[in-house]
């Protein structure tokens, strides 16, 4: 009696769990497509050498920081010395100093010689191998950029600055002279008497021109927008601080995957005998679309049969009872269906066990 109506709370409770488990159970969305972790790190390391411009471009300035380096390493001042007697006594004495280049590897690698252009640090193309800045949408550099924080050790030596504040011309506008900088150059060419006068140049924080002159490393983007009283005809500027033009690492996954930017890491290794650049480019990897999971089928339920009549009573010489329905009886034995909760089972009693079967 105790173990069929044990046996009945056991298939309740186990199903309840699987409609409830079949309930919650949906078939896994498809895998979205995303880059794999070993892109994503190389993206954070090279994501900081690049800067996004007001026009949206995207500019590996890897070559400007590395030829400053190798610059500031190569090229040393030496003093010039004499040798002059006097009163028995032999003395070297400076006269002056010169410039001279490490030869060294690194050196040639960046065109870095003897020559005064090759130690005029300026004087350095963006174009060649490698360049200097590097866009996938641009073949030359709109701007003017200028590092008045880490000049390179010839500029810094003769104390000469890129810029110098004229004067100035509204609250947030100074007329700047500009004497260094990388686009400098092809600036004068394509229009030298528009820079001899100075340029406009429009700065959030008026800070900027502390000692007379433009601090900090930054970009002077073109923008004729910009309003200059008293009728300044120049070229118009604005400034823009470096730092702020990082882009960030959203912008930067989405432009590489636009082929708005690109990986690329120089080597200036031995090739055939020679030493060249050799240019890597490295593609985006994926992690493979995964395979979305097959849907579970849902078990399909058999209609439950119905159940059974209660239609006599079953008392024990115990005083114990039951209910079901007589099957038959003999002088040895009952043979009796039990039903509780709604489950049947057979059972056979000895006949000196039961006291009587009562019809319900």
């Amino acid at each position: 009696m105790r173990q069929l109506a044990l046996a009945a709370c056991v298939l309740v409770v186990w199903g309840g769990l699987r409609s409830q488990v079949g309930a919650q159970t949906t078939a896994p969305d498809e895998a979205a497509r995303e880059l794999s972790p070993a892109t994503l790190r190389l993206a954070a390391k090279h994501r900081l050498q690049f800067i996004r411009t007001p026009d949206g471009r995207f500019w590996d300035l890897w070559g400007e920081r590395e030829y400053r380096r190798i610059f500031n390493r190569s090229v040393k001042k030496k003093e010039i010395k004499e040798r002059r007697a006097a009163q028995g006594w032999a003395t070297w004495i400076t006269v002056g100093h010169r410039w001279e280049v490490n030869d060294s590897r690194d050196a040639h690698a960046w065109g870095i010689s003897s020559t005064s252009e090759g130690m005029e640090f300026w004087r350095r193309s963006n174009r060649g191998t490698p360049p200097l800045w590097f866009c996938t949408r641009a073949d030359d550099i709109p701007f003017i950029y200028i590092n008045e924080e880490d000049r390179d050790v010839c500029t810094k030596d003769a104390e000469l600055r890129a810029t110098r504040v004229v004067a100035q011309l509204g609250e947030h506008v100074f007329r700047v002279g500009l004497d260094l900088g990388r686009g400098v150059e092809s600036a004068k060419q394509s229009a030298p008497h528009r820079l001899e006068q100075g340029v406009a140049v429009w700065v959030e924080d008026p800070a900027v021109t502390n000692g007379g002159y433009l601090n900090g490393e930054f970009l002077l983007w073109p923008d004729r927008a910009i309003e200059v009283p008293g009728g300044f005809e120049g070229p118009k500027f604005r400034y823009c601080p470096l730092a702020s033009l990082t882009p960030t690492a959203e912008e930067f996954l989405g432009a590489l995957e636009t082929g708005d930017a690109e990986m690329v890491t120089w080597v200036y290794k031995s090739s055939s005998g020679a030493f060249r650049w050799e240019r890597q480019a490295f593609p985006l990897q994926y992690l493979e679309r995964r395979k979305p999971d097959p849907e579970p089928e849902k078990p399909v339920r058999e209609p439950a049969e119905p159940a059974p009549t209660i239609t006599h009573i079953l008392v024990l010489k115990s005083g114990d009872w039951v209910e079901g329905q007589l099957i038959s009886e003999n002088a040895d034995e009952v043979r009796f269906l039990v039903v509780v909760g709604g489950i049947a089972g057979e059972r056979v009693y000895p006949r000196p066990l039961v006291g009587r079967v009562v019809e319900k």
